[in-house]
Formats: structure tokens, C-alpha cells, sequence
């Protein structure tokens, strides 16, 4: 695959079948995009799909919260006013909760590697 422009300055377009367009081409389709955001003097392209982007934000309040969590149960200490048993529990329970909402988010990034972001 050549990767380097012809004499006009024209670049492959990828796929290596000799269709060439130029860097204004590009730029000309970049600004006739729906999804990039335009501010005076700055163009704003997203990379990420908003998915995944929320998928990420998720993943990671998760694994903060396992943390969180985690380290009470493997080093608990008494809240003052709280039976022991019922603290432990709910500690449990976050923990568990924290649990599915990771491995959902998990599961649906996956899947999201193979049918987004199709376009880019």
C-alpha cells in the first residue's frame, strides 16, 4: 500500500485501490460532519462515540467504589451507631452491586467494539 503523495499532492485513500483525494478533501469532509462540534477557530472531532465514553465514566466509578468497598471488607471498622452485622452487610451489598455494574459495563463494551464506531 503506497502511503506517500502522488505529485500533487493527493494521498491514498486507504484501501489501496489508487483512489486519491487531496488534504482539502478531507478537511471539506471533516467540516461537513454532523458529530463535529464547532467553536471560532478550533474544530472539535470525537474520536469516542458517546457509548463508549459512558461505558468508560462507568468502569471507572465502579472500579472506585470496589476499591472503596473492598478495603472495608478486607479491614472493616465500626461506624459509630451501627451494629456491626448491618454495616458488614450493606458493604456487601455495594460491593455486589458494584460487581454486576462493572462486568455489565464490561460486557457491553465488547459488544460495542464490534458493531460502533463504523464510520471512523
Amino acid at each position: 500500500m503506497c502511503s506517500t503523495p502522488d505529485r500533487h499532492g493527493r494521498q491514498p485513500l486507504g484501501g489501496g485501490a489508487g483512489v486519491m483525494r487531496t488534504k482539502e478533501a478531507r478537511v471539506r469532509e471533516v467540516l461537513q460532519d454532523p458529530t463535529v462540534e464547532r467553536t471560532p477557530g478550533i474544530v472539535t472531532i470525537r474520536v469516542w462515540e458517546l457509548p463508549v465514553r459512558v461505558l468508560h465514566w462507568t468502569v471507572v466509578g465502579a472500579v472506585l467504589v470496589l476499591a472503596g468497598t473492598g478495603y472495608y471488607i478486607g479491614d472493616p471498622y465500626i461506624l459509630v451507631g451501627s451494629e456491626p452485622g448491618f454495616v458488614m452487610g450493606l458493604i456487601r451489598a455495594i460491593h455486589l452491586a458494584a460487581a454486576w455494574v462493572f462486568s455489565v459495563a464490561i460486557i457491553c463494551r465488547i459488544i460495542w467494539s464490534f458493531i460502533g464506531n463504523r464510520d471512523r
